[in-house]
């Protein structure tokens, strides 16, 4: 009997009859065997191979992620200062301060959506997915941001009311999603919540004209503001702990 040498753990055997001229192969038959202890290495040496890879990329992985960002403590410590501020100024200042206070506000607003609509603008040089959509955005941040520069009083009496009516509107849509998820499996307590939201939306949509609709709406955000304040001097001091 010959064994033919095996490739991938498989042996081949030849067996044969002798004749008595010569050597007569009377009988040719193949066997295919499994070997299988060598199918065993081969099986035992993949595995290995394979854990020995996903932990490699498991080490690599985090080696070379890199920490998430976090925004520095004293940044937030200065936001909150100047939120204690302003609200501070909005609700126990004089009339002339506050009347000063309100107008600087509208004007930081107009800078703030000038110099954004410029941002959106110039990053289609680097990025234009969504283009159009950045190019629109920009263009109407710019304009909305030197007419509040260019006219901050007019702006200023007109802001109030324009808050309340879009706060009005938002009422409005998420009264109307809030009572249709309610039908559609949401519970009661969706459909309660939603009715409350449409009703106070269109309360605001209604009145949205009233001067003292707008005033109480800029008194509620100088208290936001001022308690805001604090919170977030809180966790300036609890980040820069950490």
């Amino acid at each position: 009997m010959f064994v033919i040498p095996a490739k991938a753990g498989i042996q081949y055997e030849l067996n044969w009859t002798p004749a008595c001229a010569g050597v007569t192969v009377r009988k040719v038959s193949y066997r295919l065997i499994l070997a299988k202890n060598a199918f065993a290495r081969i099986k035992t040496q993949f595995i290995s191979q394979s854990q020995g890879d996903n932990h490699m990329t498991t080490t690599a992985s985090a080696t070379t992620a890199a920490p998430a960002p976090h925004r520095p403590w004293w940044l937030t410590l200065i936001g909150g200062v100047l939120a204690i501020i302003v609200g501070a100024l909005l609700l126990w200042g004089n009339l002339v301060t506050q009347i000063q206070t309100y107008l600087l506000l509208v004007e930081v607003l107009g800078i703030w959506w000038l110099v954004d609509g410029i941002f959106d603008i110039v990053s289609l040089f680097v990025d234009r997915t969504a283009w159009g959509w950045k190019l629109f955005m920009g263009i109407v941040s710019i304009i909305a941001g030197g007419y509040i520069l260019m006219y901050p009083i007019l702006v200023g009496l007109a802001l109030p009311q324009l808050f309340v009516l879009i706060l009005g509107l938002w009422g409005v849509v998420k009264g109307i999603v809030l009572i249709i998820m309610a039908f559609q499996g949401g519970g009661w307590g969706a459909g309660i919540l939603g009715a409350i939201t449409l009703i106070f939306g269109g309360i605001l949509i209604a009145n949205y004209g009233v001067p003292g609709w707008g005033l109480s709406l800029v008194w509620a955000a100088a208290v936001l503001a001022f308690i805001g304040g604090f919170v977030m001097v809180f966790r300036a001091f609890q980040q820069r702990k950490a």
